[in-house]
């Protein structure tokens, strides 16, 4: 903890050289895991249109911000977060039925994909969300939220807005999580540990706990040729797709734009799916965006 420390006080340029080195020695000396992708979903035009439309705002998101702002969170944090409502505006088009997040953290993820969901499934109420943390993050002393000044749990978050039977909070190391769960989802979210061997492991392992036509989603995806100079990023969920790639992996990596002067503008939030010709997109540039 102290190096990691020391790493995010250098200027970015130079933390961002160090991660890369490190998580590419790691990745280097770490075993080759196969891969199956047979339920990995196409590039279908319904999955391309959530894409491309989801930054559009038809006021649902600002009705969201409105409940969870009842239930004690920072209206303005979240109409800040240019991803948050992306992550809101592409599930509730894609409609995926279950949801696997695997990162609980504050448990604000956890209450947009609910959010999404069950307006999505508004007439069957058919939908769940399992969140996956290390920690136990409902718990007083050992919980994020306390320590960031949040008042009630990711648990009590969700009774608040009355998503609690949509959300299960499992405490678990995501790889083990990974290789015992017999459940699977449409739609997997890794945003836990992202040092590049663990999301290598949850990628892979990932792939086969889709149901057909699932895909995944990755956040703080960043490709090097369009990382600006001056931030910091994360290397690692970038680091591990490449890996897979080269190893004869193909994934289409279609990220999730913010719409700014009528440009479009990618985030690190990337939707990892099959695409029958193979190709790969990538991103054109970063924003910084929150």
């Amino acid at each position: 903890m102290k190096i990691i420390h020391i790493i995010s006080r250098m200027p970015p340029p130079i933390a961002n050289l160090i991660d890369i080195s490190v998580n590419k020695v790691l990745l280097q000396i770490s075993r080759k895991i196969k891969c199956d992708v047979s339920q990995l979903g196409l590039v279908t035009e319904k999955l391309l249109s959530a894409v491309e439309n989801c930054d559009a705002d038809a006021g649902e998101w600002l009705a969201t911000i409105r409940d969870f702002e009842k239930c004690g969170l920072d209206r303005a944090a979240f109409e800040k977060s240019t991803e948050k409502r992306l992550l809101f505006n592409f599930v509730r088009q894609w409609k995926p039925k279950t949801v696997l997040e695997i990162g609980t953290f504050l448990g604000h993820s956890a209450l947009v994909f609910a959010s999404a969901l069950t307006k999505a499934h508004k007439d069957s109420g058919n939908c769940r969300i399992c969140s996956v943390d290390v920690v136990d993050v409902n718990d007083e002393s050992e919980g994020y939220w306390t320590k960031l000044g949040q008042r009630r749990s990711p648990q009590e978050l969700s009774y608040a807005v009355e998503a609690d039977a949509v959300i299960e909070f499992v405490q678990s190391d995501s790889v083990r999580f990974l290789n015992e769960c017999r459940e699977s989802f449409d739609m997997i979210f890794i945003d836990g540990h992202h040092r590049a061997t663990t999301v290598y492991q949850e990628i892979t392992l990932s792939l086969s706990r889709l149901n057909s036509g699932g895909i995944l989603l990755l956040h703080d995806y960043y490709p090097f040729t369009a990382v600006p100079r001056n931030r910091k990023i994360i290397p690692g969920p970038y680091m591990a797709v490449q890996r897979l790639c080269n190893e004869g992996v193909t994934f289409d990596a279609l990220p999730l734009c913010t719409v700014c002067e009528t440009r479009r503008i990618p985030t690190s939030l990337c939707v990892i799916a099959s695409r029958s010709d193979s190709r790969r997109t990538d991103y054109p540039s970063i924003a910084d965006v929150e």
